[in-house]
């Protein structure tokens, strides 16, 4: 992404045209024939004569530029913004220094680690052609490497002779590049054995199965394969030496999650490693710093700004748990965001031209710009990331100075195993006296444990959603995919033995947008919808089941398109696909979504779910139309598409609510899903791939939809109505635990939200609830419910703007009901998102701690509460108690 700035340049006035989100506008002056021109950091620089035609100047040059004053030419300043990718670790769990999984709060131990802050998560497109691109990088990738072991030579003559994908343009990748694809919650240990790489995109070879080379080290040129050697060659040659006076290059290991410099056959032992190639675009890592005057550096291509100075200025070296703590207490240049920052992030820092023992004199420094202020140039420096290697009880540094490792002989750290630029681990503390000696080393090269490391602290200074520009009045769709808990989405279940269906058009939706990890709707799909359209909980208008009897939208309520239509708006309102809100023989119901819940346009169907995927009835604005035959995701997808593109320049908001995945579960079309062998009626115990075919398919015809949105003037909603099905539902959820109970499995579903008004993106614990998004929706069109909803009637619904703006969530508490019919146990739950309080008619409380009881087996009042404990319990009490009589 670049971002332009415009100068018309004229002898008496010149004119600045530019409007500037991230960066000061370029200057100029004019001294007597000489004109100067001035930005901050580097850009491509253009000259035109009319404005039809731009010739490039000079490329990443850095201001000022002097030249000859001319009354008719035109400058433009192109500022590289945003080409550097900084793809989430998508490290889910946070871990203290034995290992085991914690779960701490703001301010607490062990906050600020990686799996706290989601960044922009992974997006990969299967090409089908022995190809992936990466969505966020650009970067298009071999999928499936050579089942071999390569000289860094002999990788090098690969790649340049490669042809793949009809493309003959492949490389080696840069470190940069080759880290961008690290999964961090890989771990070559027998407990995990988890690639650090998506492997249902990739392809990972088992290096004990290769028989063409042996991977050898410095020190053992002749040793045997292990199971760990799992090293790729980049194309970045280490500038110094290594181990016996190596030349040597840097390459990543997909199997133990280090990246370290392998010899590389110039001299001394020959190093061999796996290769993957990649093409695309090749500016990918190249930083672009700027100097902000108040200690802090903004690199313009990531959008990460850090501190100019380490810790060494203020407090020294710490452990790991301390860094966390000072990172995120720290206050600078008017910031309080600070956070220490994970394996990726750091890793942007590296300067592989840059060296303690470069042989170049002049290039002999700590690999990182010189823009930086170091305490010491032989310094390593924490991130927030744990590695799985170590069973995550260690936690990961790069090395700004050489890696160094214990002489076996002297029992000094005197050896530089690695290089400057590697990544390694550490103990998160303890004391370091305790690995010296010929013996106290690390790993099969003896690396030197120091657990006092230096720490750089980072902050995201803007993101893409940043740089896009307000819009006042944007597009809203929303779809609600029926039946999807947390446990089928790629996005949240990260159980390496789940069976998930592909979904890249959501993947990318939640990469370019903001992931709700704690959002909660009701258990069945009616509460849910109402829920949405009046913004009032279920015990408010009566709907706690799948509608039926009096059960159901009545005329009384106050929904989302009534509000629309009595503020005036100029917005053009549809709903598509399943209704379910009203009950009764079809012909009674056939207008009710027109005339009870308000919409102008209504087509889909009007039951929970439909009895024949293949044989269907239909409504379309209170037309009954009988044996449709057409798919029904693809009918929905049809009719919503045409809908929006009559729209033209007008704006609208499109409900959009899916039979898909609901029962029966059916063999969606073919040319929709990649799943094969599934019956036309499912039976058995196992009904899941035809499950998962219909959310694949249902993936596939949203990617359909999406080609007639302008994204970019857009606000895009995407959740589910309920939890996954018993019968179909996997771990951590079971049977009872899923769709229709007041549980987590059939409460707590996918959500997320992309667009303009966007600009905190990756992932947020904030709490919402499905509530939430009636006040949302309408905020997003300027109006404020409360100018058209009578006073005495209650809302529930909470904005989500400030979460989308970055900020704290201010919803404390969520409501789940279930009542009015024999769809699972009546009651109802409430949860501060840790912990949850479950009221079932008839039996006992039930009390329990979500971040370590998900599946909710452990009633903590079956036992003595803690304090903290305690004092939770009392607040949701508290909460329903009030809540139920009216304060």
């Amino acid at each position: 992404m670049k971002k332009t700035s415009s100068l018309l340049l004229s002898l008496l006035l010149p004119c600045l045209i530019h409007s500037a989100i991230v960066l000061p506008d370029p200057e100029l002056s004019t001294n007597g024939n000489q004109l100067e021109l001035s930005w901050i950091g580097k850009a491509d620089l253009y000259a035109s004569g009319d404005l039809s035609d731009w010739s490039l100047v000079g490329e990443s040059l850095v201001a000022p530029y002097n030249t000859s004053v001319s009354s008719t030419t035109y400058y433009r300043v192109d500022h590289k913004v945003l080409n550097y990718a900084v793809v989430d670790s998508r490290q889910t769990s946070s871990y203290d220094e034995n290992g085991d999984v914690v779960t701490p709060i703001t301010g607490a131990e062990y906050y600020g680690q990686d799996a706290i802050y989601s960044g922009t998560q992974p997006s990969y497109t299967d090409n089908g052609d022995g190809t992936v691109t990466d969505n966020n990088t650009g970067l298009i990738w071999q999928q499936v490497p050579p089942e071999a072991f390569y000289t860094w030579e002999e990788a090098q003559n690969y790649a340049d002779n490669l042809v793949l994908g009809g493309h003959d343009d492949w490389r080696l990748p840069t470190m940069k590049e080759s880290i961008s694809l690290a999964d961090f919650r890989g771990s070559s240990r027998q407990q995990i054995d988890l690639p650090y790489i998506d492997d249902t995109y990739f392809t990972i070879h088992d290096p004990l199965a290769v028989d063409t080379y042996v991977p050898s080290s410095a020190e053992n040129p002749n040793r045997s394969k292990r199971n760990i050697d799992g090293q790729y060659w980049s194309s970045n040659a280490y500038i110094g030496r290594t181990m016996n006076n190596n030349t040597s290059t840097f390459g990543f290991n997909f199997l133990d999650g280090r990246i370290k410099s392998y010899p590389n056959g110039m001299s001394g032992p020959t190093g061999t490693c796996f290769v993957r190639c990649v093409r695309g675009p090749t500016d990918y890592g190249e930083n672009n710093y700027i100097d902000n005057g108040d200690g802090t550096i903004t690199d313009l291509s990531t959008g990460l700004m850090w501190l100019k100075e380490d810790s060494g200025a203020t407090v020294g070296t710490l452990d790991w748990i301390d860094a966390l703590a000072w990172s995120e207490e720290l206050e600078a240049a008017g910031f309080t965001d600070w956070r220490l920052p994970n394996a990726k992030e750091l890793h942007t820092l590296v300067d592989y031209t840059r060296a303690p023992d470069a042989e170049d004199e002049s290039r002999r420094s700590a690999a990182i710009d010189p823009i930086f202020d170091m305490t010491e140039t032989e310094s390593w420096f924490w991130t927030s990331t744990s590695l799985g290697d170590d069973l995550f009880a260690w936690a990961v540094y790069v090395c700004f100075g050489q890696a160094s490792a214990v002489d076996t002989g002297t029992g000094l750290p005197t050896i530089n195993a690695h290089g400057a630029g590697a990544m390694r681990s550490d103990p998160k503390t303890g004391d370091p006296a305790d690995f010296v000696g010929e013996d106290g080393g690390h790993g099969p090269q003896n690396d030197q444990v120091r657990i006092q490391n230096y720490v750089r602290p980072v902050r995201t200074a803007f993101s893409v959603q940043d740089l896009q520009p307000e819009v006042e009045q944007p597009n809203i769709l929303l779809l609600i995919v029926d039946d999807w808990g947390i446990d089928s989405s790629p996005l949240y279940n990260t159980n390496p033995s789940a069976s998930l269906p592909p979904m890249p058009t959501l993947d990318a939706l939640a990469a370019d947008g903001l992931l709700f990890e704690n959002a909660y709707v009701q258990p069945t799909c009616s509460p849910t919808r109402t829920n949405i359209l009046t913004g009032r909980y279920s015990f408010r208008h009566g709907v706690g089941a799948p509608v039926q009897g009096e059960a159901q939208l009545t005329e009384a309520e106050i929904t989302l398109p009534e509000v629309f239509a009595a503020a005036g708006s100029p917005y053009a309102l549809a709903s598509f696909g399943k209704y379910h809100l009203n009950s009764g023989n079809i012909q009674s119901i056939a207008d009710t979504p027109n005339t009870i819940a308000g919409w102008p346009h209504f087509a889909g169907g009007m039951g929970g779910g439909v009895n024949d995927y293949y044989d269907w009835t239909k409504v379309t604005n209170g037309v009954i139309e009988r044996n449709v035959s057409d798919y029904p995701t693809t009918d929905t997808v049809d009719d919503a598409t045409q809908w929006i593109e009559a729209q033209g320049d007008n704006p609208w908001f499109c409900w959009i609510g899916f039979n898909a995945a609901h029962t029966p579960f059916h063999n969606p079309p073919e040319e929709l899903h990649s799943y094969t062998g599934i019956p036309d009626e499912p039976v058995g115990a196992n009904r899941r791939p035809a499950y998962e075919a219909a959310l694949e398919a249902l993936d596939t015809e949203i990617s359909r939809l999406l080609e007639s949105v302008d994204m970019s003037n857009t606000m895009i909603i995407l959740m589910g109505d309920n939890g996954t099905p018993s019968g179909v539902v996997q771990e951590p959820f079971g049977n009872g635990r899923a769709k229709g109970s007041l549980y987590d499995g059939g409460t707590h579903v996918p959500f997320m939200i992309t667009g303009p008004s966007v600009k905190s993106t990756g992932g947020t614990n904030a709490l919402v609830h499905c509530v939430d998004l009636f006040d949302t929706i309408l905020g997003w069109t300027g109006i404020d419910y409360m100018d058209h909803v009578p006073t005495d009637v209650a809302i529930d619904s909470i904005s989500l703007s400030p979460v989308l703006n970055g900020e704290a969530g201010n919803r404390q508490y969520a409501l789940c009901e279930n009542f009015g019919s024999d769809n699972g146990p009546e009651g109802s739950a409430v949860t501060d998102g840790r912990y949850k309080l479950v009221l079932i008619t008839g039996s006992a409380e039930e009390f329990y701690d979500l971040s370590v009881d998900e599946n909710e087996q452990d009633n903590l009042l079956d036992q003595g509460l803690s304090l903290e404990e305690q004092a939770a319990y009392d607040d949701l009490v508290a909460y329903l108690t009030g809540l139920y009589q009216g304060s």
